[in-house]
């Protein structure tokens, strides 16, 4: 989404979703079986002077191997997603800012002339995967 069709007075909503071929893509890069379904929807606000606050959805379908037996094991994901943006400029000037080792917030992303929606539902829904999907019943036997 381009800056500069943002409102500064205002928030923008959007929404995304990927067709079968980019699916196909994502889940071939991701290294799992498939995603039948993505769709990431919310609003980009203004934040601070300069800044950019955008706090979405992000719904999917995916399919893994088992860690055990390697059998389809399909995940249903429901992510809140929430993330700011500011010009890089104004992130080297908070360089020497002192950051809380018990802050459960990441800090601000460094941003262009642009906010990659494609590529916030991506990571998000990468970050989101099982690492270790199970099917139902799979167990280790020693």
């Amino acid at each position: 989404m381009e800056l500069a069709s943002l409102s500064r007075e205002a928030e923008t909503d959007f929404q995304v979703s990927l067709s079968d071929e980019d699916c196909k893509t994502a889940a071939s890069f991701m290294r799992i079986r498939a995603i039948t379904e993505a769709r990431f929807e919310g609003a980009i606000a203004p934040w601070g002077k300069s800044g950019w606050q955008l706090d979405g959805s992000l719904s999917a379908i995916t399919v893994q191997d088992c860690v055990v037996t390697l059998a389809p094991v399909t995940q249903y994901i429901e992510e809140d997603v929430s993330r700011r943006f500011l010009p890089e400029a104004e992130l080297e000037a908070q360089d020497d800012i002192l950051v809380d080792a018990d802050q459960t917030e990441d800090g601000p992303e460094p941003i262009g002339p642009q906010i990659d929606l494609a590529a916030v539902m991506l990571e998000s829904l990468a970050l989101a995967l099982d690492p270790y999907p199970r099917a139902e019943g799979a167990t280790l036997e020693s």
